[in-house]
């Protein structure tokens, strides 16, 4: 699901230099990866699972990520959970998912 996305990250080199933030790939559906974006920023404002993860991605000491990587991490996030759901048959509950940061 990631892959058909286009968001997993793709080494961003050339022969000589390599750049250091990893982009997505973005050889997917590009409609599929819009609404992953439009829809991980309202869960971003109305979900207190994911605003706490997101708040985490940003600032965890060890390699805190910008707004646009974090995003990018709750876009895989998002496509895991609903493979999920769907596999088990049930309905999203936040507690559940909600993860212990330490």
């Amino acid at each position: 699901l990631v892959k058909l996305a286009g968001i997993q990250p793709t080494p961003n080199h050339s022969g000589q230099k390599t750049r250091s933030p990893t982009p997505m790939s973005g050889k997917g559906r590009a409609a599929l990866r819009t609404m992953l974006f439009f829809g991980c920023l309202h869960l971003i404002r109305k979900d207190s699972a994911f605003i706490a993860y997101y708040q985490h991605l940003k600032t965890r000491p060890k390699n805190p990520l910008s707004s646009l990587q974090a995003i990018g991490v709750l876009m895989g996030k998002v496509l895991h959970i609903l493979w999920a759901l769907i596999r088990q048959q049930t309905h999203y509950d936040p507690a559940s998912w909600q993860l212990v940061y330490q």
